[in-house]
């Protein structure tokens, strides 16, 4: 039988193995699949880790559309299925992102994108020589993926699907005003895990209070009434993108 849900919202994070070898494509899919079936009718939402930096090939074979989609199709005769979001690589590059957007379509239960930490070190503003950075392993978080992050919420907002899909916010959130920044590039959601290492738990109300204070400023009732609205690409104001997926407005609230 399967375990009672517990009584606190649970999210589970699937990522590949690091085994200390690069691992084939068929392969990975098969060990996703079935670790997601512990989960079934237990976790509440789901996040698929597809570009994980700590794995050792340095490329994930989810770059490629097609792997994708034979991922989630592995899912898709799951009873129970959670809300899935996609764990990507931050990018503004279109044809990344139609291929993505692409691959997800046809399944439901994938609800989302969320941005993980960049591959690579395209960094700015740091003190640290380029060389000294190169030779290290891994890579940063904070701070440093701030400007990334908010272009790729930009873009990937103005292309997906805004009645089906959400993007989760990340990189380089540290108070209220980064937060409402990402919300009004187009994220319904915000995670936070740098700065909760530097100004512990209570950053989440503080962010809250501030949200607060921002949309009175604003005249907003409601914080989904934010979502997008800086987008030049989706702003009535502005010319609208290529064959966007969807003109619909989000609705939603902000997890910080």
């Amino acid at each position: 039988p399967r375990p009672a849900r517990p009584p606190v919202p649970l999210g589970i994070n699937l990522v590949e193995t690091n085994t200390g070898r690069p691992a084939g494509a068929e392969e990975v899919v098969e060990e996703l699949v079935a670790a997601m079936r512990p989960f079934l009718g237990v976790a509440d939402y789901a996040t698929l880790n597809l570009n994980c930096p700590n794995t050792t090939s340095g490329r994930s074979p989810f770059d490629e559309p097609g792997t994708l989609g034979t991922l989630l199709s592995g899912y898709a005769d799951y009873d129970a299925m959670p809300p899935t979001f996609l764990k990507v690589v931050p990018t503004t590059d279109p044809a990344t992102i139609e291929g993505t957007l692409s691959a997800m379509d046809p399944f439901h239960f994938v609800k989302g994108i969320v941005f993980g930490l960049p591959t690579g070190k395209p960094y700015e503003g740091l003190k640290t020589p380029p060389q000294v950075l190169d030779r290290m392993p891994g890579t940063l978080c904070g701070r440093p993926t701030r400007a990334l992050s908010d272009a790729s919420i930009q873009a990937w907002y103005s292309r997906m699907d805004r009645g089906r899909h959400v993007i989760v916010g990340t990189g380089g959130i540290f108070n209220a005003e980064d937060v409402y920044r990402k919300i009004r590039l187009g994220a319904t959601l915000v995670q936070v895990y740098t700065a909760l290492v530097y100004h512990g738990p209570t950053l989440v109300k503080r962010i809250n209070r501030g949200l607060c204070r921002l949309m009175t400023r604003d005249g907003l009732d409601r914080i989904a009434d934010a979502v997008g609205v800086d987008n030049p690409h989706t702003n009535p104001n502005t010319n609208p993108p290529a064959n966007p997926r969807s003109a619909r407005n989000p609705g939603g609230a902000v997890d910080a």
